[in-house]
């Protein structure tokens, strides 16, 4: 799914323009899915398929965000069903 995430991203940079579609992971392995960075723009994007998210699921956009305190996140969690 992250990779479909990243196509609708990079199409969304191409079209406005001056953006740039990246992750972020520190050393240790605490990472962002994607950051999109440009001239007008700058947020975080994380994605999630699980039956649930804890807060421990978001430490890498927690960990982000106290870097960059003036940003925008979005967390898209999609829900697994097992039918």
């Amino acid at each position: 799914m992250e990779g479909l995430v990243l196509q609708h991203l990079r199409a969304w940079c191409g079209y406005t323009g001056g953006h740039e579609p990246n992750f972020w992971r520190t050393p240790s392995g605490t990472e962002v899915d994607f950051i999109v960075y440009g001239d007008r723009e700058f947020c975080c994007v994380e994605f999630k398929n699980s039956k649930a998210v804890s807060r421990k699921d978001l430490r890498g956009l927690w960990a982000f965000l106290s870097d960059y305190r003036r940003l925008t996140a979005h967390c898209f969690i999609e829900a697994v069903q097992n039918w």
